[in-house]
């Protein structure tokens, strides 16, 4: 390393290979911050960890509803039963067949405990 002096401010030089593994560093350390943050909005109850299998689910073609259904361990005769939505209607819904109203929508939401975004593409 070598310092340099000009006009009061001091600079350091050092080999780039040396100044990588300091950048890598950081970005692995604000990484880190940003899991731990994560982890912390989890335990506190404000979101849940989606197995991968899922989000594959949710980023496919399939029906959202149908996905975070099943997810939630429900038939759909218990989403029915939630909701007070006939099994024909979810149905419809959950091959594509008919759009969601925002009652529906509203209905789902609390049933299912998710959120807007998960039930809208």
């Amino acid at each position: 390393m070598m310092t340099l002096i000009d006009n009061q401010k001091e600079y350091a030089v050092i080999p780039m290979s040396d100044y990588k593994l300091m950048h890598s560093l950081k970005e692995d350390y604000n990484d880190a911050l940003l899991i731990e943050k994560a982890k912390q909005v989890v335990k506190l109850g404000d979101d849940e960890l989606i197995p991968l299998d899922i989000m594959k689910k949710l980023l496919s073609s399939e029906s959202k509803l149908k996905v975070w259904r099943e997810y939630r361990g429900l038939t759909p005769k218990e989403l029915s039963d939630k909701t007070g939505i006939s099994l024909s209607v979810i149905s419809k819904i959950e091959n594509n067949k008919q759009q969601i109203d925002l009652p529906k929508l509203k209905a789902f939401i609390n049933a299912l405990n998710v959120s807007y975004d998960d039930l809208i593409d």
